[in-house]
Order: structure tokens, then sequence, then C-alpha cells
């Protein structure tokens, strides 16, 4: 059977965007169950960056032979060179990490991010969030990627409620780097201008006009000269995601 022959989800659409975007030799992490992050890293190992280092938040350079979905899962450490915890990934983090993934509960116009709270005071906050730990991770690493895990205008917000990860600010401060580069939610990929750091819309996901995602966002978005489909997999990345990275179809379920 071809695995290709079903179009690709958007998830997957995301993982192989993603991936594009990593070079050969980079240093990237992500969380122990970030499926999509997860996906890009393993694919673009496979295809044109066989030398990208993986400093996960268990082990360095693992080779899962499917896209794990509980932190326990043994496939988190297999074949890895080293077992890593949060204190290494720290340390990582300061030596030096091209790039890291967050998500959240909120992300405003400038790609700062929120997963610590919304509305409410600071000891007695409406909604609290997970909150994180190792938010030094995106901000001191070259850059970082947001995937939020949907598009609405109580995700995509004029100001969030309190800033967990700088975004484009970041590249104002010295000794950081470019901040977020991307936002890649469920219905469209994001950049951010680089005069006024504003979020800009790059891609829309299949199906998906730039009159949705601006009714799905809580302030007005710019729009690049020209707003296009985001970019198709070839064959061979679909395969690979497919037969190699996700033969569990983690990525296919949503």
């Amino acid at each position: 059977m071809d695995p290709t022959v079903d179009g690709p989800t958007v998830d997957e659409l995301r993982a192989v965007f993603l991936a594009r975007d990593f070079a050969d030799g980079e240093i990237g992490s992500c969380g122990l169950v970030a499926t999509i992050p997860l996906a890009a890293m393993r694919l673009a190992q496979l295809t044109h960056a066989p030398n990208l280092q993986l400093a996960m938040e268990g082990a360095a350079n693992p080779s899962p032979r499917y896209l794990f979905e509980v932190p326990v899962d043994p496939e988190a450490h297999r074949e890895g060179e080293a077992i890593l915890d949060l204190y290494d990934l720290f340390v990582n983090s300061e030596r030096g990490i091209d790039f890291w993934f967050m998500s959240g509960i909120q992300i405003d116009r400038l790609g700062n991010l929120n997963v610590h709270k919304i509305g409410g005071t600071r000891e007695r906050p409406g909604f609290r969030g997970p909150g994180i730990g190792n938010t030094s991770v995106a901000m001191t690493s070259k850059r970082w990627y947001a995937y939020p895990g949907s598009h609405t205008p109580r995700v995509f917000v004029e100001k969030v409620d309190f800033v967990t990860t700088l975004g484009s600010g970041c590249r104002a401060i010295p000794g950081y780097g470019e901040g977020c580069r991307y936002v890649l939610s469920n219905l469209a990929i994001l950049d951010f201008e680089e005069m006024t750091g504003a979020m800009r819309l790059r891609h829309v996901m299949p199906g998906v006009t730039v009159e949705q995602v601006q009714a799905a966002t809580g302030f007005a978005l710019l729009l690049h000269d020209e707003v296009t489909e985001v970019p198709a997999p070839t064959a061979q990345e679909l395969r690979l995601l497919r037969e190699v990275v996700d033969p569990r179809g983690a990525l296919r379920r949503r």
C-alpha cells in the first residue's frame, strides 16, 4: 500500500515545514511529549540534516521507532548517546542550543508567549496554566518556534496576561537570539516583520482563507505581499514521515 495516497494532515504539514528550516549540524531540543517538534527533527535527520543533534529532556540523540506520547515510554531513550535530566538541559542551553519549541495558553502580536496565568492576580489567577521551568532554553537559544494547540481569539491575543517567554523582542537584548521565528497553528504559519516585530501571515493551511485566519486572531495581522498555501511535502518526505518517523500515525489522528 502506498503510504502517501492520503494527503498530509495539518500536523504533518507543520512537521515538514519545520524540518526544512533546520540546518545540518545544528542542536535542537524539545519537550518529552512534543510529537510535532520531534517528528520534524527526526525527518530532518533522515533527509537533509543527518548531523542534526537532539538535546532532549530524556536523552541525547535518541532514535525512537515511533512518536511516543507519554513521557515514561522507553522509546524516549532508545539508542540515546546519554541519559539527560532537566538540569542537563539547562546546562546545554547555556552552552548553546540552536532552536527550541514552545506551546502555550496565549500568544500575542509580538510573539510573547504565556504559559502561566490568565486573569486574576499574580497570587490568585483566574486560570492557572502549567507554568514551565525551562523557558530559559527558548530565551537563550538562537531561535524558537511556537506551535499553539488551537488558533482562536482567546489564544492569539493583543497582549498576553503574563509574559513567560519573549517573542520578537528578544532581538533587542544582547546575548539573546532572534526569539520566535515562526508560529505554526492549525490554520496558518506566521512570522514576524523585521522592523516592527509584529506577527505576519505567511501561509494558510489547505482550505483555509486569509479572512478565516484573521477572524480567528484577536488582533490585526500583517500580511506578506503574497500569502500562499503552506508548501506541500514531497512524496519522499511523506513516506519517511509515515513509515519511519510516525508509523503509529500520531500526526494523523488529530
